[in-house]
């Protein structure tokens, strides 16, 4: 057991303050019901909520830096940092969320997923940071739950199969955003879904006036194996696709078209949780945040270090508060980051080029990130708040001591409150934290609400709950699930599974870069009036010649002559000029598009004629 300056262990003063921490989450969560019953200042108590909400999330982001930086043990540091996760604010956010939604008067259950996305920004997070960066965004928007059953989870599971040909065809076209390129995955909600949806994505450049889709089938989870070998399951299938049979129909033949005609396979399977943030039936702003993701190539998977926060808003919708939030240090911008792009650059050695972010990414650094937080008017969680300042100020004297080697700071007097005692034993610290969770909630619960003591003891049996479930599932057996063959490997359950590394390059990959380049229209417009220029030109030259050559003598025919040759040198240097930079533009290649010779040989060629037609009008005597 690692000891502080004091002689108390650092598991002790953490279990101290992440105790603190769950009875805080519990009095948010009581002061939420409350502000949700409110018929006035249901605004200004939800603000102040917020700012209760911010500063728990930033002092367990504080108290997770502080479990890295201790000098123990790799296994007791993610014992310890599996642990600081039982204070968690996933309950607090669903809360907030419906009482924003009240406060909105809108309801809280939508059905119809009606996202419609104009523009689209994506950036890494720090795992570290995930609760900051949602006390951040659920001042403004709620957690958007599809298909609410009250279970108060704010996340679910996605997990995606994506397919490709051997040369990765598909990978190719998609890293280069080619005119109508494809991308063909199934996708799961949730692990023991019954229902899956096979979706074909088709790129359209913003040229052609057409935009991107992404259209998508219903088929049963059992079945994916049968149509990734491109067997025709329609007529098992169709019951369940008769929202819009027709186009589900004809979109079917389509993928089993591609999966036969290409030989497609599946490459790489992506697994995360995804937490979305979005007023019911707007679309008009859309955060969505993935985490715990990892990318599965049969039975080898890789973890990302990251988080990935996707912003989506209809063009002009940029409020003030997302600007702040995507030019906080808590992101990180990477511009059309794939998911797909990145797990086949991870697993696999052949792919033609890896994308631009491939060779930048690292393991996240701690960054020293400073929060200003407005005070907190409510006077139930002002207490609570004040003993984990202490606490928290506490353990960094303790830490700082250490790196000096200076005498240690006096343990803060907290009578009751369950600050340890050496002297106690393991039972009187349990009382005590009962103890002290009676005395922060006596008063109000009291006057307040009669029942309050009983939900409260209801949410701490709930973390503790939880705790256990967190503890059960990191023991649970996360063997490779090996199918019959590598195909079905891939539509395994994989959420428990352990993975063998983070997906990041072990030393810089050598292969070709490949970073997106935008064509419009102007560029191949561009190009043909360039084409047209020098045409024009040698149009020009070839009417002196044949003019020249008109005129019955003999000393201006070759003159004429001459030019009418170089009318033709022009007119092909220009058709090849035209061709080369038109398959350039088309193969999207960043340049360079000039020619450095090709200029000067033709004024060489034009300047001889020019003098070869002056000797024939004078010939030398």
């Amino acid at each position: 057991m690692t000891m502080g300056l004091t002689g108390i262990p650092y598991e002790e003063m953490l279990n101290n303050f992440i105790f603190k921490c769950t009875v805080r989450i519990a009095l948010l969560n009581q002061e939420i019901q409350e502000q949700r019953a409110l018929q006035t200042g249901r605004e200004e108590k939800y603000n102040d909520l917020c700012q209760a909400v911010l500063l728990h999330a930033d002092e367990t982001r504080r108290i997770v830096q502080y479990i890295n930086a201790l000098d123990i043990p790799h296994s007791e540091k993610v014992s310890l940092l599996e642990y600081a996760k039982v204070a968690t604010l996933e309950s607090a956010f669903y809360n907030m969320g419906h009482a924003l939604i009240e406060m909105k008067g809108l309801q809280a259950i939508s059905q119809i997923n009606t996202c419609f996305i104009r523009r689209t920004r994506k950036f890494w997070v720090d795992l570290n940071n995930i609760d900051t960066l949602c006390s951040m965004i659920i001042p403004h928007l709620p957690v958007y739950i599809f298909g609410d059953d009250g279970s108060a989870k704010i996340s679910s599971y996605i997990s995606s199969v994506y397919f490709d040909t051997n040369n990765f065809n598909l990978y190719d076209r998609r890293i280069k955003r080619d005119q109508g390129a494809k991308s063909l995955r199934i996708r799961s909600y949730g692990e023991s879904s019954i229902i899956s949806y096979v979706e074909l994505k088709t790129h359209e450049d913003g040229w052609t006036g057409e935009r991107s889709t992404k259209k998508r089938f219903l088929v049963h989870t059992r079945l994916i194996p049968q149509l990734a070998e491109g067997v025709d399951i329609w007529e098992e299938i169709k019951t369940i696709n008769v929202a819009e049979p027709a186009e589900a129909f004809t979109l079917y033949q389509e993928v089993l078209d591609l999966i036969r005609r290409l030989s497609l396979k599946p490459v790489v399977k992506t697994v995360y949780r995804r937490t979305a943030f979005q007023f019911p039936e707007d679309a008009s702003i859309r955060i969505s945040l993935d985490t715990h993701l990892a990318m599965w190539c049969g039975n080898v998977g890789k973890h990302f270090p990251y988080a990935i926060l996707e912003v989506k808003l209809e063009e002009g919708n940029e409020q003030d508060w997302i600007l702040e939030l995507m030019n906080s240090a808590l992101v990180v911008p990477v511009d059309k980051f794939s998911k797909y792009l990145h797990g086949c650059s991870v697993h696999y050695p052949n792919v033609p080029s890896i994308p631009y972010w491939y060779n930048q990414i690292t393991l996240p650094q701690a960054q020293n990130i400073e929060i200003t937080h407005a005070p907190i008017q409510n006077t139930r969680l002002s207490k609570i708040n004040r003993e984990i300042s202490e606490l928290l100020d506490y353990i960094n004297k303790q830490s700082q001591c250490k790196d000096t080697n200076t005498p240690s700071a006096e343990l803060p007097s907290d009578s009751g409150s369950g600050v340890y005692d050496s002297t106690s034993s393991s039972d009187s610290y349990s009382e005590r934290q009962s103890h002290a969770v009676l005395n922060m909630c006596s008063d109000n619960t009291a006057t307040n609400n009669p029942h309050g003591q009983t939900e409260l003891d209801q949410n701490l049996l709930q973390m503790r709950n939880m705790q256990q479930v967190q503890t059960q599932n990191t023991n649970v057996n996360r063997q490779t699930m090996n199918g019959e063959d590598r195909t079905k490997e891939f539509f395994q359950p994989s959420a428990l599974r352990q993975t063998n590394g983070p997906a990041v390059p072990t030393v810089p990959s050598d292969k070709p870069v490949t970073v997106p380049v935008r064509i419009e229209p102007k560029v191949f417009f561009a190009n043909e009036r360039t084409f047209l220029s020098w045409l024009h030109f040698a149009i020009f030259i070839g009417g002196v010649g044949a003019a020249l050559m008109g005129l019955g003598d003999v000393n201006a025919a070759l003159s004429g002559v001459c030019f009418i040759v170089v009318s033709i040198i022009f007119s092909v240097y220009a058709l090849y000029l035209y061709i080369w930079r038109a398959q350039k533009i088309n193969e999207k290649n960043p340049g360079p598009y000039h020619d450095h010779h090709g200029p000067i040989i033709l004024v060489a060629v034009f300047l001889s004629a020019m003098v070869t037609s002056v000797f024939f009008k004078f010939p030398l005597k």
